[in-house]
């Protein structure tokens, strides 16, 4: 209801038959979604209503991942998982960070690719094109970190299979960036059940501990 408020104002500009609230709940979220995703107009509003938002959260940080420096200069690909994208924005806003991130097509991916740029990040978008996997590579070869928003996978054989692979070419660990917020809007009309933290919420983070992968004798990738 709160975003539905939010952002009648910008859906207002476009056609009705691309956008209608008023029909039904899920008739009003699938609209409030594609809207993000094709109008530059909803996706600034939105970028504002999380920068309010953002003002109000609280930040926890537990940090096992051993390492004595700051995330600007700690070495790792830093995975976010796509339903807590907002919350692992607020993290990486408050820490300051700098660098590339790794979104997707997705309508979540558009959303926080765009915050991310107007944080300052480079967002690199996924794809199969050969071009990807070579920018990634000279980004984690030069930088030595990278952020990447992905699918909640834990196990590393369920792991997006370039993954591992980067982290063996670069000899760099991955680091999983686990968010939780206190209070959240879930959209349940989404695969991922997307999350925006409510006002006031405290938001936890937990960083991992770090997970190396390598080449074996058979040149395949293993976790070490």
């Amino acid at each position: 209801m709160v975003l539905r408020e939010v952002f009648v104002s910008a859906f207002d500009i476009l056609p009705a038959n691309k956008v209608d609230f008023y029909k039904t709940e899920r008739g009003c979220m699938r609209g409030l979604l594609r809207a993000l995703k094709t109008n530059v107009v909803s996706r600034f509003l939105f970028y504002l209503y999380i920068r309010v938002l953002f003002t109000t959260y609280r930040l926890r940080v537990v940090d096992e991942s051993g390492s004595a420096l700051p995330l600007n200069r700690s070495e790792g690909l830093y995975y976010i998982w796509h339903q807590n994208l907002i919350a692992g924005l607020f993290f990486l806003y408050k820490e300051g960070v700098y660098g590339h991130l790794i979104s997707d097509f997705s309508v979540e991916g558009v959303i926080g690719g765009f915050i991310a740029r107007k944080f300052g990040l480079k967002v690199v978008t996924k794809s199969k094109a050969t071009s990807f996997m070579r920018k990634v590579l000279d980004v984690l070869e030069m930088n030595k970190r990278i952020y990447m928003v992905g699918d909640e996978y834990k196990k590393a054989e369920m792991l997006q299979r370039h993954i591992p692979y980067l982290c063996a070419r670069t000899k760099v660990p991955m680091r999983f960036i686990e968010c939780s917020a206190s209070s959240a809007l879930s959209l349940k009309q989404r695969w991922d059940r997307f999350k925006i933290p409510l006002p006031f919420s405290t938001i936890t983070i937990k960083i991992t501990k770090p997970r190396s992968f390598a080449f074996d004798a058979q040149h395949e990738v293993v976790e070490t």
